[in-house]
């Protein structure tokens, strides 16, 4: 995964934090209209004038501001949502999502750890707390992580994509392509497998073969934003 964090909920780990948002399951689907989010932010800010303890309405509001990279006003909307209703799953993973987002690895590791205790049999909630690991260089922890997620289910695409990353990070380019091979044998449409298949091909002299896998990644709409795996909360 590239680090370009910013655009992160413009395209909301396949991975690319699985193909599909932690976002509240109640968004609206089309968040990519700025004119959409701001109807869904005044609407929100109306719930919240009204009610100004209703959890719901700041944990929406601050998903809202995400995907409008409006990061501090997100943190300080879910930070409240938190403060109201702790230990609610879908404002844990939005924080850690943010928390990406604004470069405290720290605090999303934190974030994702609270959302394993609450249900620690959630593979995506490894997944994405590997994310995390890997941006702040633990290449052991992420890799401890990613494979904590395929023994709860050995078929989930986005830790095998996990593993093909860090390997490729830790200069274990064999092992890249072996793992992006499994992300891309169960997601055909992970982008994020073919372009570090590319990166390792290439590593290893495969010119051609890293070149038509960068191109498909491409193709498939890589830019290197982070996606998050929402789980089953």
């Amino acid at each position: 995964m590239k680090t370009n964090l910013t655009a992160i909920a413009a395209t909301l780990l396949l991975f690319r934090f699985v193909h599909a948002s932690t976002a509240m399951a109640a968004a609206p689907p089309d968040l990519h209209d700025p004119a959409v989010r701001q109807v869904y932010i005044k609407s929100c800010s109306d719930r919240i004038r009204n009610a100004p303890n209703d959890s719901e309405a700041y944990a929406y509001r601050g998903y809202v501001y995400l995907h409008d990279d409006k990061l501090q006003e997100s943190l300080a909307d879910l930070n409240k949502a938190n403060e109201l209703e702790p230990n609610n799953l879908k404002v844990l993973c939005t924080l850690g999502e943010v928390h990406i987002a604004l470069k405290d690895y720290k605090s999303a590791t934190s974030d994702f750890s609270a959302a394993i205790a609450l249900k620690p049999q959630e593979a995506a909630y490894y997944a994405n707390r590997g994310v995390a690991y890997m941006f702040s260089n633990q290449l052991a922890e992420a890799q401890k992580d990613a494979l904590k997620a395929l023994q709860l289910d050995p078929q989930f695409s986005p830790a095998f994509e996990l593993m093909g990353e860090t390997s490729y990070k830790s200069n274990k380019y064999a092992e890249c392509i072996k793992y992006c091979n499994e992300a891309i044998k169960r997601s055909s449409g992970d982008a994020d497998a073919f372009y570090f298949r590319g990166c390792a091909y290439e590593k290893l002299g495969n010119k051609t073969q890293a070149d038509l896998d960068k191109a498909k990644a491409t193709r498939m709409g890589y830019h290197g934003q982070v996606l998050f795996h929402e789980g089953s909360r």
